[in-house]
């Protein structure tokens, strides 16, 4: 079980830039961390099919990019597994 601080940050500017072939836009920004933030609670078993769970004390409206990311760390370890990631 890994237990860690996920900070907020707050731009200090934010410039939208070109858009990219993906449909996404280039950004130039600066930020900086601020003292709230969120802690996570993140657990994982080998397993031979990926299943990803994400649970929190408050309502994460749309799909939340915790698992998002939980999924791209598995996809990029080649690995397989349960996740679960408590925010």
């Amino acid at each position: 079980m890994l237990r860690v601080r996920a900070y907020a940050k707050i731009n200090l500017s934010l410039a939208v830039l070109g858009k990219r072939p993906d449909g996404f836009h280039d950004i130039r920004t600066i930020f900086h961390t601020i003292s709230v933030g969120d802690d996570l609670t993140i657990q994982f078993t080998r397993a031979r099919k990926t299943s990803i769970e994400v649970t929190s004390s408050v309502e994460i409206p749309g799909e939340n990019i915790a698992g998002k990311a939980a999924a791209l760390v598995l996809d990029a370890a080649k690995t397989t597994g349960h996740v679960r990631i408590h925010i």
